[in-house]
């Protein structure tokens, strides 16, 4: 089981390219930290360098909000 996460937009911007990770049941980090699982690079500091973390408990994926800007999630 793996959940999928893409990016379309940033800042409201669509991209050209969406970013695209698949995490497992192990889950993982995001943000700008190069120690992320999935790195986002982000010139304006939007995106903090532990952003979120995504953890798998009892059959399900949690999103946990580590930012100091919020995650946005539809």
């Amino acid at each position: 089981m793996s959940l999928r996460l893409v990016i379309t937009s940033y800042q409201r911007r669509r991209l050209k390219e969406a970013g695209v990770k698949e995490f497992g049941t192990r889950g993982g980090s995001i943000g700008r930290s190069l120690d992320s699982d999935w790195v986002l690079q982000d010139g304006e500091r939007y995106v903090s360098s532990r952003h979120a973390s995504i953890d798998f408990r009892s059959g399900s994926y949690y999103i946990i909000d580590t930012s100091s800007n919020g995650v946005y999630i539809n």
